[in-house]
């Protein structure tokens, strides 16, 4: 279990813990130090690496460790800035390619997504995009091709990005509005649902949102689907199958995505 958050004068910010799945008891493994203060930790999907991002004052805000589990070690192989010293969020791709990262702009991107490199343990910059004045929280979809995006002080303070691997680009597809700012976003299993939390100037700090309420922007042009919960191309004259028979296609350009099955 990794722990990252508060201030430290002379402890670390960030801790891994063991479980205990029989007593549900946790026992302090190692530490690291972030430099200031800790916001945000995420374990790569095969869990021998662990992000952490945080405040600091004199590094950079986005660290990479290697876990030993034999050794019970932590060793830092990269560091990377948000750009204001500031990452309060970050989340690993689900094939663990990629780390998105949100946090505070001055003169660069609050949303950052960085290509990692497994073996070597290192990330490289590939795109990013504003929102807001602070992105709070980002979250991938679980297929690994939309971005979801919680800021404050934005039109839109709940967001969703197309991330084309090939291009390397995000394309924001559409924006809703928590009434306030977003903290936090977390996808359903199957990509279907999305909730949200945050600071509401309405009646509602929670919200739950079904195929984030856009499938008229799902349009089929050239023959390529753009899908809100994933992307496919289809050859002419390839239909969807039966088993999506949910997804009703209106005009043969808009349909709703609940999830597609291609043939």
């Amino acid at each position: 279990l990794p722990i990252s958050g508060g201030f430290t004068e002379a402890g670390n910010d960030i801790q891994v813990f063991s479980f205990n799945q029989s007593t549900g008891l946790l026992t302090l493994v190692t530490g690291a130090t972030q430099g200031g203060r800790g916001f945000s930790a995420a374990w790569s999907p095969d869990g021998t690496y662990l992000a952490t991002g945080g405040f600091t004052e004199v590094a950079d805000e986005i660290k990479i460790f290697l876990f030993n589990r034999s050794a019970g070690t932590l060793t830092k192989t990269d560091e990377k800035s948000q750009g204001a010293a500031v990452c309060r969020s970050l989340v690993w791709s689900p094939d663990g390619a990629y780390l998105a990262t949100g946090g505070d702009p001055e003169g660069g991107n609050g949303i950052q997504i960085f290509s990692f490199n497994q073996v070597a343990g290192t990330l490289t910059f590939v795109t990013g995009k504003n929102h807001g004045t602070s992105a709070r929280a980002v979250a991938w979809s679980p297929d690994g091709a939309y971005l979801a995006s919680g800021a404050a002080g934005a039109t839109d303070d709940i967001e969703i990005y197309f991330f084309n691997r090939e291009a390397g680009t995000l394309a924001k597809i559409d924006g809703q509005s928590q009434g306030g700012q977003c903290e936090a976003l977390a996808w359903a299993s199957d990509g279907v649902y999305l909730a949200t939390a945050g600071v509401a100037e309405g009646p509602n700090e929670f919200q739950a949102f079904k195929a984030f309420i856009f499938p008229s922007r799902n349009v089929l042009i050239n023959n390529v689907v753009q899908a809100a919960s994933r992307s496919s191309s289809l050859a002419a004259g390839v239909g969807i199958s039966g088993s999506s028979i949910e997804n009703a296609i209106t005009i043969n350009s808009s349909y709703n995505n609940a999830g597609f099955n291609y043939q």
